[in-house]
């Protein structure tokens, strides 16, 4: 009778935690989605490495505060190589992700940062030796079917489809990097270091093709690194406090919020084929998500 009766106050905190989690992943997918839009509009006028540069550079400020009450040694590490590690392949996959935008819809460049699951897939089983049961394998090869229909190989935007998917393969890569540095680093600390080597790889860049943005545009850089930084900050917090199985499928409302930001923004809408391609992208992603967070039978 006890045991009912302590249980069921626990239910209905997780319940309560899960909403609130629910909540926080809404805001974080329409945080995201008007940032990617931000970094849309100033890629068309600015040169790419200078709007990554600037992204990072705006992005450390908010990190200001942090280290203002935490101190400095809370930032201290022994593992800066791994750090620059995952930075280089966070920072080039951002590239990548700039590059197109002015390129393709904004959905569509989301849709295809969903393919991050497939990759992983494959990368686990390339550099980790994880067994693969068929029913992933299956999920994965109709996820890439999903994607030759954004995609369309084929077409004018064939090219900048494979760069998409290439910023995917890229973001993969970087996330296996952070799962080994969580072992040790804390997520502040992990999301310092990734803008601070951005930084330190983007200005080199960007200043033999240095453009001073415009009033509008530092404004557009400003709400860029204030929205991607409470993006995160909210989306790290819903999965803190929520459920994984009922946090990682709202990730996936990114979406429907990409499409609506590109329409109101940009008069974009995908044709038909990329919207079942987003569908069965999702869904093959989604899968894989959850199957590898189920627990196994012992």
């Amino acid at each position: 009778m006890s045991s009912e009766a302590g249980g069921a106050p626990a239910v209905a905190a997780q319940r309560s935690d899960d909403l609130r989690g629910g909540l926080l992943m809404l805001a974080s997918g329409l945080l995201f989605s008007i940032s990617s839009a931000a970094v849309k509009e100033l890629a068309t006028d600015l040169p790419v490495f200078v709007v990554a540069a600037l992204r990072h550079a705006f992005a450390l400020v908010w990190f200001v505060p942090l280290i203002a009450r935490r101190g400095p040694a809370y930032f201290t590490t022994r593992r800066y190589f791994s750090h620059l590690y995952r930075g280089a392949f966070g920072f080039v996959s951002f590239l990548a992700f700039i590059y197109v935008l002015p390129l393709l819809n904004l959905a569509d460049v989301i849709a295809l940062s969903f393919t991050t699951p497939l990759w992983s897939l494959l990368l686990t089983v390339l550099f980790l030796g994880e067994r693969v049961p068929p029913a992933r394998w299956l999920a994965t090869a109709v996820g890439f079917a999903g994607v030759i229909l954004i995609a369309k190989p084929s077409s004018a935007v064939g090219l900048a489809s494979t760069i998409a998917l290439s910023s995917a393969l890229l973001s993969s890569l970087a996330m296996m990097k952070v799962k080994q540095l969580s072992l040790t680093e804390p997520p502040d600390r992990i999301a310092f270091y990734f803008m601070l080597n951005g930084l330190l790889m983007g200005l080199p860049l960007a200043l033999p093709v240095w453009r001073t943005p415009e009033p509008r545009q530092w404004l557009l850089l400003a709400l860029m690194g204030g929205l991607s930084f409470a993006g995160q900050i909210c989306l790290s917090r819903a999965y803190a406090i929520g459920t994984f199985s009922k946090m990682a499928p709202m990730d996936f409302f990114r979406l429907p919020l990409g499409i609506l930001v590109g329409f109101v923004l940009f008069g974009e809408l995908p044709d038909a084929f990329s919207v079942l391609g987003m569908a069965i992208v999702v869904a093959a992603s989604l899968f894989i998500l959850m199957s590898r967070a189920a627990p196994r039978a012992s």
